[in-house]
């Protein structure tokens, strides 16, 4: 499983030629032929039977609708004019429901004409920076490729981006999944005791007659 426990933060930018948004967005969400790193290999939501072929007929599109339905908590994937943006912030129990559509819809820009690069940072490296452990994948000039990362340094500018698109990716996971704090029960008021029913006036006494 996704680093033996840990989070990971998953972190990219795609940008495609003038009009290939629209043609990517339409075309199949299928898992590219590559040889995947465990770390990414693992999230790959794969059919039961191994004979099974992949679902064709699921589109990017529909792949995008399902992770901001599923996975909203954790970040999202952006699509932002020619440019595609991916920030996720994830533990290891909904790895699989996370990376499973990334790698779809990455593979999927691979062939549409897409470059740039996604990374898969495991755990406390995301936040030091010092250093990149985990996996990345490349797509450009319609080829994609994918590679495991150990302890690769890291440029202050580059260190800099992801420090920041990880800090939006958990605000983000924070912001929805915690519970907003419930409104305190205002105290009851106590009740008014009720006013004693003021007593009648006793009649005026008749005066005494004087005694002749």
């Amino acid at each position: 499983m996704c680093g033996m426990g840990s989070d990971t933060y998953i972190i990219g930018e795609l940008q495609f030629p003038a009009g290939a948004i629209e043609r990517w967005r339409a075309s199949p969400a299928i898992v590219a032929d590559v040889d995947w790193p465990d770390l990414i290999a693992d999230g790959i939501l794969r059919p039961d039977d191994e004979d099974e072929d992949d679902d064709d007929d699921s589109s990017v599109d529909e792949a995008l609708r399902v992770s901001a339905k599923l996975n909203s908590a954790f970040g999202g994937i952006g699509v932002v004019g020619d440019a595609v943006r991916i920030a996720f912030y994830v533990d290891d129990s909904n790895f699989g429901m996370v990376c499973d559509p990334v790698v779809r819809v990455v593979s999927a820009a691979g062939l549409a004409g897409a470059t740039g690069r996604v990374r898969f940072l495991e755990g406390e490296d995301a936040i030091a920076l010092e250093s990149f452990n985990g996996a990345r994948v490349t797509i450009g000039g319609g080829a994609i490729a994918a590679d495991e990362c150990q302890d690769e340094p890291l440029a202050e500018d580059d260190a800099a981006h992801i420090r920041a698109s990880v800090q939006l990716a958990i605000e983000s996971f924070k912001t929805r999944r915690e519970p907003e704090p419930k409104a305190k029960a205002k105290p009851k008021a106590k009740p008014k005791a009720k006013a004693k029913a003021k007593s009648k006036p006793k009649a005026n006494a008749k005066p005494k007659a004087k005694r002749r």
